[in-house]
């Protein structure tokens, strides 16, 4: 490991609530993204309240692991990242193109990984924030995938672009599309740079928060604690009313350390 390498795999470890580091193995790799998923939050808090977000290790470590905060995707991806790397796994980084149930895909603005493990793929990704993975997925195109109570696939449109859907109600849920374009460091920092940076990015302008948690996923919208069930319909909506009660879903909902003043910049900018 570099000397400037922040990355300490006890400290991590503890941050994601695992007792033991996990084998560079299929099952060690789900350990890890199950773990990170149930205990650092997806949140938008530093693009919202105009903080640059920085993507160098020492201050993705600093940021997640020493002050308690969350992050997006290329934050949480990369944390999963430094772990892979310190683990022994070999993967690749990918840039998708969010859907959310559209037809066509926008910038690419989601960073994920192909991991590879004893000649087969999988899917890792720890940063979509909504109805993505909660598990590693294998890399095959047409089959359905059961991940808990939730049902992926992969379909192949056109030859080497592919879409990521999940089942609801009314049937596939396009979440994103990528293909296997190599990505570049340069690459993620313009999306970075775009995605927080550009007066009408949606990370600027809503509040975004998520947690996969016992009750099912937990997440933001339209200024509402909303709690959704695996086929990705609303089981609660619960209005958030003022600063403290955001304040207190962040810390109790979401295991968020924030202070009030970052609570109160926020609020003034959604409410």
């Amino acid at each position: 490991m570099p000397e400037n390498d922040p990355f300490r795999i006890e400290r991590y470890l503890d941050r994601v609530d695992l007792s033991a580091r996990p084998a560079a193995d299929l099952a060690g790799l789900s350990e890890l993204v199950r773990a990170q998923h149930r205990t650092v939050a997806f949140e938008n808090l530093s693009p919202i309240t105009g903080t640059a977000v920085a993507l160098d290790h020492q201050s993705i470590w600093d940021k997640i692991i020493v002050e308690g905060r969350g992050g997006y995707c290329f934050e949480l991806n990369y944390l999963l990242g430094m772990a892979l790397d310190h683990i022994g796994f070999e993967y690749t980084p990918v840039l998708a193109r969010v859907m959310m149930g559209n037809e066509a895909g926008g910038p690419k603005t989601h960073l994920l990984f192909i991991v590879s493990i004893d000649g087969s793929e999988h899917l890792a990704d720890v940063g979509f924030g909504g109805p993505g993975l909660l598990e590693p997925m294998p890399f095959v195109v047409d089959a359905a995938v059961e991940q808990g109570e939730a049902v992926f696939r992969l379909v192949e449109p056109e030859a080497g672009d592919y879409i990521l859907q999940r089942t609801t109600p009314k049937g596939w849920f396009n979440v994103f599309t990528f293909n296997r374009e190599n990505v570049q460091p340069a690459d993620v920092m313009v999306a970075n740079h775009f995605t927080s940076t550009w007066a009408n990015s949606p990370f600027k302008n809503q509040l975004m928060c998520a947690l996969n948690g016992s009750e099912g996923l937990m997440s933001f919208r339209e200024n509402s604690l909303v709690t959704t069930a695996p086929d990705l319909s609303t089981i609660e909506s619960v209005p958030i009313e003022d600063a403290d009660h955001l304040e207190g879903v962040l810390v109790e909902t979401f295991g968020l350390k924030v202070d009030t003043s970052l609570v109160q910049q926020v609020w003034e900018r959604v409410r």
